[in-house]
């Protein structure tokens, strides 16, 4: 008897694996990768300016943590084309996914639903990936009014964590008693930033806190 040769399956790409695996990383090594909300300048595709959402935001955020991109804009291989530019030679995308509702063109009267899901899978790259491109600077033109209160009470705080604004994210690292903010500009308004920066520097106060107490306490 001879059976009939078994189909090839091509096993279909998890984008939620490998969210989950950069996430368990980025606690790892002391971040808190869905501390976004304060951030201005949202990241967004580069040609439509259109802000990523949900797992999308979360996703290429971490890798622009990892990578350490200043820039919030994304886009895909042939997206750079159009603008006269391209993705340099052995970079890597990041896999983003596309929600789109679709109408159900056979539906008839006893079928409830009239439109129903399809989900694609893209790959984006940031704008520091690609050379060529004819993009604006997306702070340009966007002034930051320091508050000398602020300022005062923030450099004031003795014996206080060092203040890095090279961040697309707001976040605290323990192990290097760091505060990391996005750039300055990249707030609507000063009063976001120094929300922001005291909010940082009071999680770093509470872990310190919570280390001096355990060690007394042992």
């Amino acid at each position: 008897m001879v059976r009939a040769p078994r189909k090839r399956t091509t096993e279909r790409p998890d984008p939620y694996a490998d969210v989950i695996a950069r996430i368990t990383a980025a606690l790892e090594r002391g971040t808190v990768p869905w501390r976004h909300p304060w951030r201005s300048r949202g990241l967004r595709n580069a040609l439509s300016n259109r802000p990523y959402r949900g797992i999308n935001l979360l996703m290429l955020g971490l890798v622009a943590l990892e990578q350490r991109y200043d820039d919030p804009r994304w886009l895909t291989y042939r997206q750079a084309e159009q603008i006269g530019g391209h993705v340099r030679r052995g970079e890597h995308g990041t896999r983003v996914v596309l929600w789109k509702w679709l109408e159900r063109p056979d539906r008839t009267d006893d079928e409830p639903v009239d439109r129903f899901p399809l989900m694609r899978l893209y790959t984006v790259f940031n704008v520091a990936q690609c050379d060529g491109l004819e993009l604006a600077d997306p702070d340009a033109g966007i002034a930051f009014d320091p508050v000398q209160q602020a300022e005062a009470i923030a450099g004031g705080y003795a014996d206080g964590p060092a203040v890095l604004d090279d961040a697309d994210a707001a976040y605290y690292v323990p192990s290097r008693d760091e505060v990391h903010l996005p750039p300055r500009p990249s707030f609507r308004a000063a009063d976001a930033y120094y929300a922001t920066l005291f909010h940082e520097i009071g999680t770093g106060a509470s872990v310190l806190l919570t280390a001096w107490t355990i060690g007394v306490a042992g």
